[in-house]
């Protein structure tokens, strides 16, 4: 790759690893040609790729969690940066060895009584467990693949159980796959009582956030002011929530009435 130093190859038969560097930009590639995770080593706290940014945004929800879950580590700029915004205990379950090796090598990412490193199957993890979460984070793509256990009808069944009553869970889904897009969105309408999406303006990332009870979008910008001084710098929150569509989390009144000023 042009202007960037190869840090890291692990050629496998499925989903060979690399990470590169450019400057203080630090990028796993898992494929080859997907960017799984990039980092600015000078500013860790921002996530680079736009859908991991987005995905902070379900602070948005619950600003003050007390407990977290993220399936899928990557790099490892998520839960990072999550860390960063909240005082929460933060479980990461990430399925690949290689992958959890390369966050902690090149991107920093450190395992603490706080930050909790699982390694095996995300809907194994929650399938077991007896913990209540105030957010889920989903982020278990490898490229445009899915694991067959994830994002099914009892996967979701298993998340909406865990999920606490103010808990808000934080969908990635990759908008290519139409029918798998639309597949996700029937499911996870099923499990929640509200759902509303924001849409990535440089990739086929939707995230998608799923909730059990409504929230007005006056009170998502009310929570974003509290949290704001713990956001990474060029965060802009304002925006994000503009973006928002949809259905019910955002109250659909205050929507349609602040898009007709």
């Amino acid at each position: 790759m042009p202007n960037r130093e190869v840090l890291y190859y692990l050629r496998r038969d499925v989903n060979s690893l690399m990470v590169t560097r450019r400057g203080s930009l630090v990028t796993l590639w898992c494929p080859l040609k997907t960017r799984q995770s990039e980092a600015d080593l000078s500013n860790p706290r921002l996530p680079m790729l736009e859908y991991a940014r987005n995905c902070l945004s379900v602070l948005f929800f619950v600003p003050q969690p007390s407990r977290i879950l993220v399936i899928g580590l990557g790099g490892g700029t998520i839960p990072t940066a999550l860390a960063a915004a909240s005082e929460a205990v933060i479980d990461v379950v990430e399925i690949d060895e290689a992958v959890a090796g390369v966050a902690k090598r090149f991107f920093n990412f450190a395992a603490s009584d706080r930050m909790r490193l699982f390694t095996g199957d995300g809907a194994e993890f929650v399938k077991e467990s007896e913990m209540l979460y105030d957010i889920i984070i989903l982020d278990a793509y490898t490229g445009q693949h899915l694991s067959n256990s994830i994002y099914s009808e009892a996967f979701y069944a298993d998340v909406t159980r865990i999920l606490s009553d103010k808990g808000v869970a934080a969908v990635n889904i990759i908008t290519g796959n139409q029918a798998l897009f639309k597949k996700n969105l029937m499911l996870i309408h099923r499990g929640f009582r509200g759902v509303s999406t924001l849409d990535c303006l440089g990739s086929n990332n939707t995230v998608v956030f799923a909730g059990k009870n409504k929230q007005s979008k006056s009170s998502l910008f009310q929570n974003a002011g509290l949290i704001a001084p713990k956001l990474p710098p060029g965060f802009i929150a304002s925006e994000l929530i503009e973006r928002m569509r949809g259905v019910p989390l955002l109250d659909r009144a205050m929507w349609q009435f602040d898009n007709m000023m």
